[in-house]
């Protein structure tokens, strides 16, 4: 079965010294472990750069964006993407 990622999860996974890193990253394991996919969509990626590129002092995590798509490259290797428009998200990505 696919089970959808949530951004918040992403993100606390990524989070270094953050209290929920630990947890974000069982929960994404477990479901692999049960048989199940860990998936996202084209949304959670655009959510996940718009949070990562956010300068720190706007609880973002001020990343440059080479380092948001490198994060973004990680993140589409370790969960599968659910089909969408691909022009939709070749959209997104240009224009973050």
């Amino acid at each position: 079965m696919n089970v959808l990622v949530d951004t918040n999860v992403i993100l606390r996974a990524m989070q270094r010294g953050h209290p929920q890193q630990l947890s974000a990253r069982r929960a994404v394991a477990t479901i692999s472990k049960e048989g199940n996919r860990p998936c996202i969509t084209s949304q959670n990626l655009f959510e996940t750069w718009t949070v990562v590129t956010r300068p720190i002092e706007n609880n973002g995590f001020g990343l440059a964006p080479s380092q948001a798509d490198r994060v973004l490259a990680r993140v589409e290797r370790l969960l599968v993407r659910l089909p969408d428009s691909d022009d939709i998200y070749q959209i997104g990505r240009a224009h973050v």
